[in-house]
C-alpha cells in the first residue's frame, strides 16, 4: 500500500507548490487575500475530519456485523481498513500513516464505550444521505451568515461570487468526507489515494491557469470548488463510488448526525488554531494591513511546515507509545520533549538568522524581522508539544481532557489576538501562549486514567475472502 502513502505526501507537497506559486506570483499585500481564503478552505476540510471518522467507524462496525470480507492487499492478516489512519497535517491536509498489529491492538483497547446502544431492527444510516441533506444545510448557513464573515475575510475579491462559490464549496466538503470516510472505512484504499490525488491535482491545476493567465486570488475562488467537485464526480462515476453510495453504518440516522456533529465540533477546534490561523487573525484584528499580515502569514507557514509535519504524521504512534507506558505517568512525556526542545531551539535560532533572507527569496514585499519569526517557531514547536500532550492524554483515555486542552490553547489565541493591539506583537505572542496554555491543561487534567477501556465490536476475521474490487 505504499502508493497510498505516496498518493498523501503528493497531495501536501501539491498544496505547498500553491502557495509557493501564490507567493511567488503575488505581492505580499495580495498574498493575504490568497492566503486568507486558503486557510479558510482548509479549515474547513479539517473540521470535517470528524464526520469522516465517524462514517468510516461507523460502517465498519457494520460490516463486521455482517460479516464483511475485509481487504488484505498486502497479506499481511490485518485489515486495510485498520491498518491505515486519517488525521490532520498542518495545512488541514490528509495524512496516511501505517499501523502496525500493537498499534492497532492499543488503539482498540482505546476504544470509548458507544453512547449510542442500537436496536438490531433498526437501520443504519446512508453516510451519502445524511452528508447531502448536511451538505444542503451547511451551504445555506454559510451563505445566510456571509455578512458577519465575508466583508471581513474575502477583501479584495467579487464577494459574492465569492462567497457563494465558497458556501457550495464547503457543503461539497462534507461530502467528501462522506466518501473518504466509506473509502476507508472498507479498506478501499487504492480509490481513496485517487480522490485525495484528484482533488489537490484540480486545485493545482485552476491555480496554475489564474497564474499564467489572470488573477491568482481570483482563481483561487474557483480552485476551492474544483477540488470539491471531484467528490460527487468520483461518486456516481466510478465503481468504487457507486458502491459506496449503498453503504450504512450501524448506526440510525439521528444518532450517526449526533455522533457525527460532535466529532466534527471536536475536530473544528485544533483546524481553527492550526489551518484556519490566517483567517482567525483577519477576522479579529481586520485593520491590520495586509502587507504585515501577508509577511506574517507566509513566515508562519513555513515555520509550521518544518515544525508540524513530522508530529503529525505519527500521532497514531505517539498515542500508541504512550498507550504502552501509561504506568510512567508524566515521565513518559520526557523523551518526547526532549526531541521537541533538541530540534526546536536549534531550528527557531536557524530561522532567526535565515528567515529574513529566505522570504526575500519570494519577493521584494517579503520582508520579517529574525525576532518576528523566532517567535513564530517557538510558537510553532510549542503547537508541536501541544499535539504530542494531546496523544498523552488520549493513551489515558481523557479525550475531554485533549479537547479541553485544544480549547483552552483556542480561547488563548483569541484572548491575546483581542487584547494586544500591534498585530505582529499579537500574532507571535497569541500562537506561543495559546499552545503552551493548552499544553499545562492538559497535563494538568489528562495525566490519569479516564474512560474504561472496552472491547469493542469484533474485527472481521482475516480468513475470509478479499473484497474483488477496490
Amino acid at each position: 500500500m505504499r502508493w497510498v502513502t505516496f498518493a498523501t505526501v503528493g497531495s501536501g507537497v501539491l498544496a505547498y507548490v500553491v502557495v509557493f506559486i501564490a507567493a511567488t506570483t503575488l505581492t505580499a499585500d495580495r498574498f493575504t487575500e490568497f492566503i486568507v481564503l486558503w486557510s479558510l478552505c482548509f479549515a474547513v476540510i479539517a473540521s470535517l475530519q470528524g464526520f469522516m471518522r465517524t462514517t468510516s467507524a461507523g460502517v465498519r462496525r457494520a460490516g463486521a456485523q455482517q460479516g464483511r470480507p475485509i481487504i488484505d492487499a498486502n497479506d499481511n492478516g490485518i485489515d486495510d481498513a485498520e491498518e491505515l489512519v486519517i488525521s490532520s497535517g498542518p495545512l488541514g491536509l490528509t495524512v496516511i500513516e501505517d499501523r502496525t498489529a500493537d498499534e492497532i491492538l492499543a488503539g482498540r483497547e482505546r476504544t470509548v464505550p458507544d453512547p449510542f446502544p442500537t436496536s438490531p431492527n433498526e437501520p443504519g444510516a446512508r453516510p451519502v444521505v445524511a452528508a447531502l441533506w448536511a451538505g444542503t444545510l451547511v451551504t445555506a448557513l454559510t451563505a445566510a451568515a456571509s455578512p458577519l464573515w465575508a466583508p471581513v475575510l474575502l477583501v479584495g475579491m467579487a464577494q459574492p461570487l465569492a462567497t457563494l462559490l465558497f458556501a457550495v464549496s464547503a457543503g461539497l466538503v462534507v461530502l467528501q468526507a462522506a466518501l473518504a470516510g466509506l473509502l476507508s472505512g472498507t479498506g478501499r484504499w487504492q480509490a481513496f489515494g485517487w480522490l485525495i490525488s484528484a482533488e489537490a491535482a484540480a486545485r493545482l491545476l485552476v491555480v496554475i491557469v489564474a497564474a499564467c493567465f489572470g488573477d491568482i486570488v481570483s482563481g483561487l475562488m474557483y480552485a476551492a470548488i474544483a477540488g470539491a467537485i471531484v467528490t460527487p464526480i468520483m461518486l456516481f462515476a466510478t465503481p468504487a463510488g457507486r458502491a459506496c453510495r449503498k453503504l450504512r453504518t450501524d448506526l440510525p440516522m439521528p444518532q450517526f448526525l449526533l455522533v457525527a456533529l460532535a466529532a466534527t465540533g471536536r475536530s473544528a477546534i485544533p483546524s481553527a488554531l492550526i489551518a484556519g490561523a490566517p483567517a482567525l487573525l483577519r477576522f479579529l484584528q481586520p485593520d491590520i494591513e495586509p502587507l504585515v499580515l501577508g509577511n506574517l502569514m507566509l513566515a508562519l507557514t513555513m515555520v509550521r511546515g518544518a515544525m508540524l509535519t513530522p508530529v503529525t504524521s505519527f500521532q497514531n504512534a505517539l498515542t500508541a507509545y504512550f498507550h504502552e507506558r501509561q504506568h510512567r505517568g508524566i515521565a513518559a512525556l520526557l523523551v518526547p520533549t526532549i526531541w521537541v526542545v533538541a530540534l526546536g531551539l536549534p531550528v527557531s535560532a536557524l530561522l532567526w538568522f535565515l528567515g529574513p533572507i529566505l522570504l526575500q527569496l519570494f519577493g521584494p514585499t517579503y520582508s520579517l524581522s529574525g525576532e518576528a519569526i523566532l517567535l513564530l517557531s517557538l510558537g510553532a514547536a510549542a503547537t508541536a508539544m501541544l499535539y504530542i500532550t494531546s496523544a498523552a492524554v488520549r493513551a489515558h483515555h481523557n479525550y475531554r481532557a485533549d479537547t479541553a486542552g485544544w480549547s483552552v490553547a483556542l480561547l488563548t489565541t483569541v484572548a491575546v489576538l483581542l487584547v494586544v493591539a500591534d498585530p505582529l506583537t499579537a500574532t507571535t505572542t497569541a500562537l506561543l501562549t495559546g499552545a503552551l496554555a493548552g499544553v499545562i491543561t492538559q497535563l494538568a487534567t489528562g495525566m490519569r486514567d479516564g474512560i474504561t477501556p472496552v472491547t469493542p465490536h469484533p474485527s472481521p476475521s482475516p480468513e475470509p475472502a478479499k473484497y474483488l474490487s477496490h
